[in-house]
């Protein structure tokens, strides 16, 4: 949950919640992602959740040996409807953050 800022997606009427199956984990990044996701809980940057709703996690090499993580919205984007406005920016929040 974000205390910082609002911010919602809007999303057409057929979208029904749902689960995706989670990608595997090559064994040679396991300690590398785990060790990333118990920081962003330790951390609070992150919460568990028990949400009908659930994205796979993506890792992506980087070319120092590192994994970044990242979300696959695919299925979620699909059903996005576009804002009309863009997002603002950070000085246009009043320097918030």
């Amino acid at each position: 949950m974000c205390s910082v800022a609002e911010h919602q997606i809007n999303v057409t009427s057929d979208f029904q919640p749902k689960q995706i199956r989670q990608y595997r984990v090559p064994k040679a990044i396991k300690p590398k992602v785990e060790r990333q996701v118990k920081e962003l809980l330790d951390g609070g940057l992150t919460v568990r959740s028990d949400s009908p709703m659930g994205s796979p996690l993506v890792c992506v090499a980087k070319k120092q040996r590192s994994v970044h993580l990242a979300c696959d919205f695919w299925y979620v984007n699909s059903f996005t409807v576009a804002d009309v406005f863009p997002l603002c920016t950070i000085d246009e929040m009043g320097g918030v953050i």
